[in-house]
This record gives C-alpha cells, sequence and structure tokens, in this order.
C-alpha cells in the first residue's frame, strides 16, 4: 500500500490545474536514476489532473489517467498494447485544492483510492479501444521494483504541484 498526498495552487483559470503521475515499474531503475523500459516487465501510470469547476458544464472535470503496459504483451487490440482506465476526479480542484491518495496492489490487483474512497480497481479496466482486458492487473507474481513521481502541469510555471507524506506498508 502506497499513500500520499498531492496539492496544486487554487483558483487557476485554466482547464487543469496541478497534475502529477505515479509510475510502479516492476523493472528495476537505469543506474542514473532514469526509467527501465526494456526487456520483460510490467508498468502501472497514475495521472491525477486537477480540474476547474467553472468547466464542468462542458465535460471537463479532473481526472485519474490510468495505463498498465507489459512486456511481452498481454493486452493487445488494434494493435495497442496495455489496460487503461479514465475516471472523473472531482475531488480534485482549482476548490478542492488537496486530496489523499493510497494505492493498493494485492494479488496483482491494483486499486486507487482517493480520499479514502476506492475510485478505480484493475479488474474493471479494458483495453485501449474498448475490449476486455486479458490480464487485468499486473501479471501473476509482479515484484515492484521502482517508484516514481513527475509533475504532469500543462503550465508548469504557473501553476504548481505538490507532493507529501508519502508512506509505503507491506499489506
Amino acid at each position: 500500500m502506497l499513500e500520499f498526498d498531492l496539492a496544486t495552487d487554487g483558483n487557476f483559470t485554466h482547464m487543469t490545474g496541478g497534475s502529477a503521475m505515479l509510475t510502479l515499474n516492476s523493472r528495476k531503475m537505469l543506474t542514473r536514476g532514469a526509467e527501465n523500459t526494456s526487456g520483460p516487465g510490467a508498468v502501472v501510470t497514475i495521472n491525477l489532473i486537477s480540474g476547474n469547476e467553472a468547466n464542468y458544464a462542458s465535460n471537463y472535470r479532473g481526472l485519474i489517467d490510468i495505463d498498465l503496459n507489459t512486456s511481452p504483451s498481454q493486452n493487445v487490440q488494434n494493435f495497442n498494447e496495455g489496460a487503461v482506465s479514465d475516471i472523473p476526479l472531482k475531488e480534485f480542484t482549482n476548490n478542492k485544492t488537496k486530496i489523499h491518495v493510497g494505492v493498493k496492489v494485492l494479488n496483482n490487483t491494483i486499486s486507487v483510492f482517493i480520499n479514502g474512497q476506492q475510485k478505480s480497481t484493475s479488474t474493471d479496466w479494458k483495453l485501449k479501444y474498448g475490449a476486455p482486458c486479458v490480464t487485468c492487473g499486473f501479471p501473476e507474481n509482479t515484484r515492484i521494483q521502482s517508484i516514481s513521481w513527475k509533475g504532469t502541469t500543462d503550465k508548469s510555471d504557473e501553476i504548481k504541484v505538490y507532493l507529501g507524506n508519502i508512506k509505503i506498508e507491506k499489506l
């Protein structure tokens, strides 16, 4: 179980505010700390994007954008590999600037929690074109070797994202 707090500057007027991506990778980091994407393994990215409440009418809100990719490929549709999930995130906006995130990996199933409420589980994810996934979660016996975050804010010179209170515990 991995838990952390994420915050963004409030009162932004753009469609999105602060955002950050969490990456869980079964491959060890490269020597200089770069993400390793070669060879067999699995990687899940969870991008947490704050939305602007003024844009709810145009169907825009914050978003949890999740991608799971494996090598060798296990979830392929129309030559695109990976299982995906896009979940609305109304808890993270220009007016609600802080969230508590939990990511649980148990029996190869990946679950994402926001403020203590489950928002997504890998058993519900789909392939990129909507078919059911073949392996919904990490492949059997996957071990996470590296964890990383990066800021993904579109206007990072104007809007900041903050990460803190990181806690990892074995279940």
